[in-house]
């Protein structure tokens, strides 16, 4: 992965590399980190596009190699724990679902995934949530009729 990839944080004028690139969560445009955590403390909005801004808009930008295998395990009620292996962070819930049918035999309009307190939806990825390889998705459930 090129280190320009990123481009140039606009305070600084430096490279944004995938260790130190952030983002304004409401348009989405990429800093370092103390840079626009100094300029919004200081202006309340966004240097690029003006839009307003505050210090809980900044996140960190998780990028993964998306060539590269991850393994997750998924932690059932039961306590049981099954290794899912030869994920890709751009793989879809669906396909998370789909491996543990064949695994546990559930079908997966019967799972629900949750990671980090948030249920997994449906054609979002695995990088979508921020989840990381040897990460710990928990397996629940879904009750007929909800």
């Amino acid at each position: 992965m090129s280190s320009l990839e990123f481009g140039r944080c606009p305070v600084c004028t430096e490279v944004l590399r995938k260790e130190n690139v952030y983002a304004l969560v409401r348009c989405g445009h990429m800093y370092h980190n103390a840079c626009i955590t100094n300029w919004i403390s200081g202006t309340s909005n966004c240097l690029i596009c003006q839009s307003s801004a505050e210090l809980d808009d900044i996140k960190k930008l998780n990028v993964w190699d998306g060539s590269k295998n991850m393994k997750l395990t998924v932690l059932t009620l039961t306590g049981k724990r099954v290794l899912l292996d030869r994920i890709k962070s751009l793989d879809k819930i669906e396909v998370i679902k789909a491996m543990i049918e064949l695994r546990e035999g559930i079908p997966p309009d019967e799972q629900r995934l949750i990671y980090a307190g948030k249920e997994l939806e449906n054609g979002h990825t695995i990088v979508h949530y921020g989840i990381e390889d040897q990460s710990t998705l928990h397996l629940v459930k879904r009750l007929k009729g909800c």
